[in-house]
């Protein structure tokens, strides 16, 4: 009884006092898939946020979610007529007629390896696996009025891994900066009229960020 009791307060004291890893970075992403590439900027503007425990300073397992934005508006020069008492005359006006958004938010579980953590710069390497949700919407405007007529929404899922390699700038022992190139594979699918529908959104990626350690 008293091993398990000492056995159980040894456990408890290296979970409570084991280090523990929060990144938050920002950057850009460039799918393949023509929603995106036909656009002006043809990226995703992406924010991410992971946590994980580290053992024994050269590996951290936790989790990893991150979120991809794109939205586009489409501006024209719209002619249009207004009649009154006693004339007709054309306006024109530069309004959006058409918006697109889509949003991007795979939720994956995360592994990183630290192979020389002794140094103030270092490499890490990152993997990251999981669920991937694309949430697409456009809204189309009536001419000159600006009041939305009417909207499209699609849902699309599918399988979603990234992987990568940062350099880490250590500024103390518990903070670092970080710039890194990942890659991220991911098939999507949507289901209309009981038929599904595929599309690609494998894209390179470029990110900077911060790091604690607590």
């Amino acid at each position: 009884m008293l091993k398990q009791v000492i056995l159980t307060t040894a456990l408890f004291a290296a979970t409570a006092s084991a280090n523990h890893l929060i990144n938050i970075s920002t950057g850009a992403v460039w799918p393949q898939d023509e929603m995106i590439k036909s656009t002006d900027s043809k990226a995703m503007w992406n924010i991410s946020g992971s946590w994980g425990r580290v053992f024994d300073k050269r590996v951290v397992v936790g989790l990893k979610a991150d979120l991809a934005m794109h939205v586009q508006k489409f501006q024209g020069k719209l002619d249009q007529s207004r009649t009154t008492a006693t004339d007709t005359f054309y306006v024109s006006s530069d309004n959006i007629y058409r918006k697109e958004r889509a949003f991007m938010l795979p939720l994956c579980g995360w592994v990183a390896i630290d192979p020389i953590p002794q140094y103030r710069f270092h490499p890490v390497i990152n993997a990251q696996v999981g669920y991937n949700s694309l949430f697409w919407s456009e809204s189309n405007y009536d001419d000159g009025s600006g009041i939305r007529k009417d909207d499209d929404f699609k849902y699309w899922y599918g399988f979603y891994s990234k992987f990568g390699i940062d350099g880490m700038f250590d500024l103390g022992k518990q903070a670092s900066i970080f710039a890194g190139f990942a890659y991220q594979v991911a098939p999507l699918n949507h289901q209309k009229d009981n038929k599904l529908q595929f599309k690609s959104f494998n894209a390179p990626e470029l990110h900077i960020g911060v790091s604690f350690l607590y």
